[in-house]
C-alpha cells in the first residue's frame, strides 16, 4: 500500500474534491493519472521516476508485539516516519488499560458461554439422533426403541434438555444422575425397564460428564 499527504495544490491539481487538505491519501496501488511535478494522464503506474518525487511513501503496518503492545498502546492516524507512512503509537491512559481489560475478561466469559451453548445443543441432537435410529432402523434389536419408550425418555430428558439448552452444565450433570437412579416423577417404570432405555440415558450421562470433566471447567 502506498500514500501521500493531501495539500491544497495536489487536492486542485487532481479535484480530490472529498479528501480533507492535510489528511493521508492511501491506494492499493499508483492511480494510472496524476498531476504533480508533471501531469501524467495515462501511464502515472510505471512513471517511477515521478513517485517518490510527488511526494508518495509506502505505508507500513504496525505489528502487535513486535513494534508495540495492544495491552498499553493503541494506534493513531498515519504519521511520516523514517521515509515511510505509519500509524503513530499512542500510550493508553490507566483507565483505559483497565477498560480494555474488563472488555477483555467479558468477551472470554462469553466466549466461553457460546461455546457451552453449542456443544449443548449438541449433545441434544446427538441423543435424539440415537433415539430416533434405536426406535427406527434398530426398534427389534436389544438396544431398541419402542414409541411408548421414546415418549418415556424424552418426558424423563426433558428437564436435562432445558439445562443444556442455556449451557447449565452443573444441573444438567444432576439431572440425569437423578434419573439413572430414580424412576420417573410422572410414575413412569424405571429405566431398567429396558437394556435400550437405559444405555441410551447412560450415553446422555457419560456425553455431559465428558465434556464437564475433560472440556472446560464448569
Amino acid at each position: 500500500m502506498i500514500g501521500i499527504e493531501i495539500t491544497q495544490e495536489i487536492k486542485s491539481l487532481n479535484e480530490l474534491t472529498s479528501t480533507p487538505i492535510g489528511s493521508i491519501l492511501t491506494k492499493g496501488s499508483y492511480p494510472n493519472k496524476w498531476w504533480g511535478t508533471e501531469r501524467v494522464v495515462g501511464g502515472y503506474k510505471g512513471r517511477t521516476d515521478l513517485h517518490a518525487l510527488d511526494g508518495w511513501l509506502d505505508v507500513v503496518e504496525r505489528i502487535d508485539g513486535v513494534d508495540y503492545d495492544s495491552a498499553t498502546q493503541k494506534l493513531g492516524f498515519l504519521i511520516e516516519e523514517d521515509g515511510v507512512l505509519t500509524k503513530e503509537i499512542i500510550d493508553l491512559t490507566q483507565q483505559e488499560i483497565d477498560d480494555n481489560k474488563e472488555e477483555g475478561e467479558v468477551n472470554e466469559t462469553r466466549q466461553a458461554l457460546i461455546g457451552y451453548l453449542e456443544k449443548g445443543v449438541n449433545i441434544i441432537e446427538q441423543t435424539r439422533t440415537k433415539i430416533y435410529r434405536r426406535a427406527t432402523h434398530f426398534k427389534d434389536a436389544p438396544m431398541g426403541l419402542t414409541k411408548p419408550q421414546v415418549g418415556k425418555l424424552d418426558r424423563w430428558f426433558a428437564t436435562t434438555y432445558a439445562f443444556l439448552l442455556v449451557g447449565d452444565f452443573r444441573n444438567a450433570k444432576k439431572e440425569i444422575s437423578d434419573t439413572l437412579l430414580e424412576r420417573g416423577a410422572d410414575g413412569d417404570s424405571s429405566l431398567l425397564e429396558t437394556v435400550g432405555m437405559l444405555d441410551t440415558a447412560q450415553y446422555l450421562n457419560d456425553s455431559i460428564l465428558d465434556y464437564f470433566n475433560n472440556k472446560y471447567d464448569l
